[in-house]
C-alpha cells in the first residue's frame, strides 16, 4: 500500500513537471484570452465595464493588464499584475487526475470538468485582484471605479490573502477529490489495485 502511495506521488510529481513545461512555454498565453473575456464579464454585471477592463499584458514580465479610460484613453494598461494561479492550479489538478489512471471515458470527464472550472477561478481571482488592486492600493484607488463597502471590501481582502497564501495550493486538491475521487475509499481501492495488477504480472 505504502510503495502504491509513493508509486502515485511519484507519478503526479513527473506528469507535473512535464505539463508545468508545456503550459508555461505554449498554453498560458491562449489560455489568458478566454479567463480575461470572462472577467470583463463580470466587470460588466458590477456596472464598471465601460469604465475598467482587463487583457492579456503586453508587458512579459505580467499576466494581465488593467485599463482604464482615464488612463491614456484606455489605449495603454493603468497598471498590470502576475495571476500565479495561471502558472499552477490546472497543471497541478491534471497531474493529481492523470495519475489515477482512470478509464479513457471517466478521465475525458473528468478533464473536461477541471479545465472549466480553474478558467472559472481563474477569471474570479483575476477580477479580485482588480478589486482589492483599485480598493487598497494607493497609487490606483485614484481610479477605482468601486464605490467603498464596508463589508464587501474585508470580504475580498480577506479572500485575496488566503488565496494567494494557502488556497492557490489547496484548491486543485479539493477539486481533485471532488471529481476525481467518489469518495476516499476510492483512493486505497484504486492504489491497492495497481499494486495488484503489478504482483500478478510479478
Amino acid at each position: 500500500m505504502y510503495k502504491s502511495i509513493f508509486r502515485y506521488v511519484l507519478r503526479v510529481a513527473v506528469i507535473f513537471a512535464a505539463l508545468s513545461a508545456v503550459w508555461s512555454l505554449l498554453l498560458v498565453k491562449p489560455y489568458l484570452v478566454p479567463v480575461t473575456k470572462l472577467a470583463n464579464q463580470y466587470l460588466k454585471v458590477l456596472g464598471v465595464g465601460e469604465t475598467t477592463w482587463v487583457a492579456p499584458s503586453a508587458n512579459a514580465l505580467y499576466d494581465v493588464g488593467v485599463f482604464h479610460v482615464r488612463a491614456a484613453g484606455g489605449s495603454d494598461s493603468l497598471f498590470d499584475f502576475k495571476l500565479e494561479s495561471l502558472w499552477v492550479q490546472l497543471p497541478f489538478l491534471l497531474s493529481l487526475i492523470f495519475g489515477m489512471r482512470h478509464s479513457f471515458g471517466r478521465l475525458a470527464v473528468e478533464v473536461t470538468a477541471a479545465c472549466i472550472s480553474v478558467a472559472l477561478l481563474d477569471s474570479l481571482a483575476c477580477l479580485g485582484t482588480v478589486y482589492w488592486s483599485y480598493q487598497f492600493l494607493p497609487d490606483h484607488h485614484s481610479f477605482s471605479p468601486f464605490q467603498f463597502h464596508p463589508f464587501l471590501d474585508p470580504a475580498v481582502n480577506f479572500l485575496f490573502s488566503w488565496y494567494h497564501s494557502i488556497g492557490i495550493g489547496l484548491i486543485p486538491i479539493v477539486l481533485w477529490l471532488l471529481f476525481s475521487v467518489r469518495n476516499l475509499s476510492d483512493i486505497g481501492r484504486r492504489l491497492q489495485w495497481q499494486s495488484a495488477s503489478k504482483n500478478r504480472r510479478a
